[in-house]
């Protein structure tokens, strides 16, 4: 049987080949274990199945939250690493253009994605006050393990009291 020095995280992430042996789990210190549960859909998906959604997080998502989905092993892009100056229509185009989902607190892109229909890869929309970001962390990852399948072509709006998904139907 392993102990728990055989058990490693990399980069927050658990080979599940380490934990063959049911009850090597309990091996496992407390601190590891609560890592393991935060990281819960990056253990279920494994690595290859994270490279199919790429994520576009605008100017106003907190960085916090754009770090969490890197260390996810998530391709994100943020806008302030590119122009905090880039138009509305010019992000919408480089999501467009790079198949990636939108991040963003702008309940303004809702006119451009449902009815505008200018995004296709689908977008994410926080509706909550104020910049809690370790709140919106918790929601991602509710979304991530709940809602993951819904993502590509989804409208999605995060609240504290619901998800909402709105599919975004063919598009251009």
């Amino acid at each position: 049987m392993k102990s728990s020095a055989d058990f490693h995280l990399k980069d927050n992430f658990v080979d599940l080949n380490d934990l063959n042996d049911h009850n090597a789990l309990n091996d496992l210190n407390a601190q590891k274990l609560t890592e393991l549960q935060m990281d819960v859909p990056r253990i279920i998906r494994g690595q290859n199945a994270v490279s199919e959604i790429k994520f576009l997080a605008d100017v106003n998502v907190e960085k916090p939250v754009v770090e969490y989905l890197s260390k996810q092993g998530y391709d994100i892009k943020w806008i302030p690493d590119y122009d905090c100056e880039m138009l509305d229509e010019e992000l919408l185009q480089m999501a467009k253009e790079e198949r990636r989902i939108l991040i963003t607190n702008d309940k303004g892109f809702g006119d451009l994605v449902i009815i505008e229909k200018k995004l296709s890869a689908g977008a994410i929309l926080f509706r909550i006050k104020g910049q809690k970001s370790q709140e919106k962390i918790k929601l991602m990852r509710k979304l991530l393990m709940g809602y993951r399948h819904k993502l590509l072509n989804h409208y999605v709006i995060i609240s504290k009291s619901k998800i909402r998904v709105i599919p975004l139907g063919d598009r251009i």
